[in-house]
């Protein structure tokens, strides 16, 4: 194999990796905000209804730009907990305590994808 055919399948394999991490980064912080997570702390949605629950709806905008979002209305309050509220399962600051603890996720993921 030639210097710049081994550039080339280097460059390919690098690229492939940051976007089986970035997908897998992805996973873990939709997972953190949904379901909760021990990596970050956050408990999760409330599941009185479930319908912020199954409201959170996660979509890549570009090839490394990723979104979730929610368009339930009392979103904001059930994360702020502005009325002090305690939750039987699931509870307030998911997305915060995800944002927070996104370091932390990036970590742990690099780690599974450097011990696969």
């Amino acid at each position: 194999m030639s210097y710049n055919g081994g550039i080339a399948t280097h460059s390919r394999a690098v690229k492939t990796r940051h976007r089986q991490v970035f997908g897998g980064l992805c996973a873990e912080l939709g997972r953190s905000i949904r379901d909760g997570s021990e990596i970050t702390g956050a408990p999760g949605q409330p599941r009185k209804t479930s319908n912020l629950y199954f409201s959170w709806i996660d979509r890549f905008l570009a090839p490394f730009r990723w979104e979730m979002a929610t368009n339930v209305k009392y979103a904001g309050f059930v994360e702020d907990n502005v009325r002090g509220v305690t939750f039987r399962n699931g509870g307030p600051h998911s997305v915060k305590l995800t944002i927070l603890g996104a370091p932390r996720v990036l970590d742990v993921v690099v780690t599974r994808f450097r011990n696969a």
